[in-house]
This record gives C-alpha cells, structure tokens and sequence, in this order.
C-alpha cells in the first residue's frame, strides 16, 4: 500500500511475540526494523533461527475496530441513483463487503487459502510463497520470501520475456477459476513480483491471499458452458447459465431477447481467432448500443460476488496492457 507510513517495529513487537507465544529471538536470527505497508498490515523481512528467509506480516494494532467504524459507516449509505431504480441488492453488496474484510482481518484464514491455492494452481513460473503455518496466527503471518521486482520494471525486459508472464497471469486466472474455483480477488500492482528463475525463465510471485473469491463448481461450469457455446456457436439458453451463475431471473426478464448478442460481446475475448487488444473490445459501447438505458437490468441482476471476479479479470488486462503484451 503506498503512501502508507508503517509502524516502527518496536511497536509491533508486542503483537509479533504475544501471538508466537515466544520472544521473537527463539524464532527469528533477524528481522528487519523497517517494514513494507500491506492492505491491513506490514511486512518485515526476517530470517529464521534454522537460517530459512522469510516475511513477516503483522496486523496493524486496532486495525479491527477502525474497520468495523468504516463499514458501520458504510451500512449507513443509502441506495442512490441507478442503485435505487434499478433495484441493485445492495444489502447483498454490503453483507458481501462485511464478510470478505472481516475474513480479511484473520491471518490465520489467509494462511488457509493461501495453502490451499498452492496445493491447487499449480502453473509453470507461478510461485506461491510458502506459509509456515506454526507460525502464524489471526495477526501473524509467516511465509517464505519471494524476490523480484514491481510490474514497472519490467516494461524493459525482452518482449518474449514479458510475452512468457502474460501467459503465466493468463494462465493463473483461468486455472484459479474453472479449476480451483478459488480466484485471487485483488489485483493490486504490489501482489506481483517478478523475476528469473536459475535457469532463466520468468517467475512471477502472488502475493497476499486475503482476499480470494470462491467460485462453486456449479457457477463456473454454468459459465464455462455459456463461453463455450458462445465460441462454437451452440444453442444454449443464456437465461439458464446466467441463473446457474447468480444472476436474479426476473430482472433478466426485460432483455431476455438481447441475451445472446450481450453473451457474444461478454466473451468476445474468448471468441477471437486472434490476440486481444484490449482497448478493441469496447464492451461499455456495445452494451449501451444494445440495450441503452436496460443494462442497469443486467447489471443490478448479477450476485453482489461477482464484482471481485470482475475486478480479477480487469486487472489481468490491466497487467497485459501495461507489460504491452496481446495474447489469444
């Protein structure tokens, strides 16, 4: 998090022992004074009394109740605008936000799915650090050190090089989703290292799991099915794999007869015979073209989770426009 000034390290101490149970010089031969801020913590870098490198994340002290202050304040905004005459669920939006900060707030869920994605997504040239679990607790998180550089630096490697990382990101995403069904929800620039292996291929290191989205099995076969069919031109009915996904039916109803094209501008991604441009797809024109002052009716149907799944995906195409990369 830039901009962020982090807490001197004495002062984090008493959290750092409190949770290991022990003085931090039974654990750690090192760590450094001067932290990194992260979303609702910082980071140290340290090495383990068995010589292993690692980082430490350790919650900002009262970082729980200026959270639960913020989404009490939050609760407390009302539905305007589009939110209001469209009928977006925004209970559902904030119920949604509740649950994901507060899941957030335990490093110890973190730990968990961090574990559980490494176990899962396995991609050549992906590295999820390791978490050492006895380590770690609801404030503290303890995982091995990842090396390499922000995302602005490598805008200088060689073009087959950053080619190899777009793939990697690509790759990441997609398996995450129809395979894991567990996707990394933010796409923060400082959640990406890069660097180069021993062998000198890319690596790119993810970074903090606090936030993930859970795709069940049935959701993200409901939009493989629609992808699919959009792409080999099958019939299929949008309303059905919409609804199998989230998606509230009766709002729907009003453009049940534009799904199929809106599907084809959805997924035109997925549907080209050729790299993407990102800038070529166009999707906000194409829907209001469509559907003009209706798309609120597609937009408010869709379940309030769906957002960070969206976001995950922008940020890929964020990160292949920025590495200056187009893949199919």
């Amino acid at each position: 998090m830039e901009g962020v000034e982090p807490f001197p390290l004495k002062q984090m101490l008493p959290i750092l022992e409190q949770d290991l149970g022990l003085p931090v010089r039974k654990v750690f031969k090192k760590i450094d004074k001067v932290g990194s801020a992260a979303s609702l913590g910082q980071v140290h870098l340290a090495v383990l009394v068995t010589g292993e490198q690692v980082a430490v994340k350790i919650r900002y002290p009262d970082i729980d109740k200026a959270i639960d202050t913020e989404l009490t304040l939050a609760g407390l905004l009302p539905g305007m605008g589009p939110v209001k005459q469209w009928g977006f669920d925004i209970e559902a939006y904030k119920v949604n936000l509740t649950n994901n900060m507060h899941r957030e707030l335990d490093y110890r869920s973190e730990a968990d799915r961090q574990i559980n994605f490494a176990h899962q997504v396995k991609v050549e040239g992906l590295n999820t650090p390791a978490v050492y679990k006895h380590l770690s607790s609801k404030r503290v998180l303890v995982q091995s050190r990842a090396s390499g550089v922000l995302i602005h630096q490598v805008i200088d490697w060689p073009k087959q090089d950053r080619v190899q990382i777009g793939k990697i990101l690509l790759t990441t995403l997609f398996k995450s989703l129809f395979v894991a069904g567990e996707v990394h929800g933010d796409p923060h620039a400082g959640n990406f290292f890069y660097d180069y292996d021993d062998l000198g291929s890319p690596v790119v290191s993810l970074l903090d799991y606090g936030c993930t989205i859970t795709v069940s099995e049935h959701k993200r076969l409901a939009l493989l099915k629609l992808i699919v069919a959009c792409r080999l031109k099958q019939s299929v009915s949008p309303m059905d794999c919409f609804a199998a996904i989230g998606f509230d039916v009766n709002k729907l109803g009003h453009i049940e007869g534009a799904l199929i094209l809106l599907s084809q501008y959805l997924f035109e991604p997925f549907l080209i015979e050729k790299p993407l441009q990102a800038s070529a797809w166009q999707l906000e024109k194409k829907i209001t073209e469509l559907l003009g002052e209706k798309r609120w009716w597609f937009r408010s149907a869709g379940p309030a989770d769906l957002f960070l799944l969206m976001r995950a995906f922008q940020g890929l195409l964020s990160q292949l426009d920025y590495l200056q990369v187009r893949l199919d």
